[in-house]
Formats: structure tokens, sequence, C-alpha cells
């Protein structure tokens, strides 16, 4: 859990950051690239760390969901990326030739 904890501190330092102070802020890649170290280990490491019995079980699905969204958030952004293009592209094709002039 403490590997969960690094990955997706580093994710929501970058988020401030980024909102912040946009020119100084590191590339997103670099950012997914890093968390997704911290949150494959982590991984491994609550795989690995599964018992037989229902309390381990229990135990170990709060890391196993912290560094599996960890590993799946790049593909969340890019999603939500892309559909917020494409409502953009939508709400400017939707308007008037007046309203484009208008800003």
């Amino acid at each position: 859990m403490c590997l969960a904890s690094v990955g997706w501190g580093s994710f929501w330092v970058f988020a401030f950051w980024t909102r912040l102070a946009p020119d100084s802020a590191p590339a997103l890649e670099s950012v997914c690239t890093f968390s997704a170290v911290f949150a494959a280990v982590g991984l491994a490491a609550a795989i690995f760390s599964m018992r037989a019995r229902l309390a381990w079980l229990l135990f170990t699905l709060i890391p196993l969901f912290a560094n599996g969204s960890l590993l799946l958030l790049p593909s969340v952004i890019k999603t939500l990326r892309v559909i917020r293009t494409e409502q953009t592209r939508s709400l400017e094709s939707a308007m008037t030739p007046r309203q484009q002039r208008l800003g």
C-alpha cells in the first residue's frame, strides 16, 4: 500500500503543479511512468502476499485496487482527453458563424 501511496502522491503533486505553474511542470508521460513503476511493484507484492484465508483476501483487496487503478490511470486520462476533444469539436460545429467570430 505504501507503493501505491507514492505513485498516487506523485500523480497528485503533478496535477497541482500543472494547475499552479504549468510551464515548469514535468511531462505527463514521465509522471505516469514513474507512478507505474511503483504500482507494478506494489501490485506484485499484493498478489504474492495473498493467503487462502478470507481475512487475508479482504486485506489484500485494498492494495490490489489501489495499484490496479494507478496502472489504469494513463488510459483513463487518454480516454478523457479524447472525449473532451470530441465535445469541443461538437460545440464548435454547433455554433453559428456569428458566435464563432465573437469567440
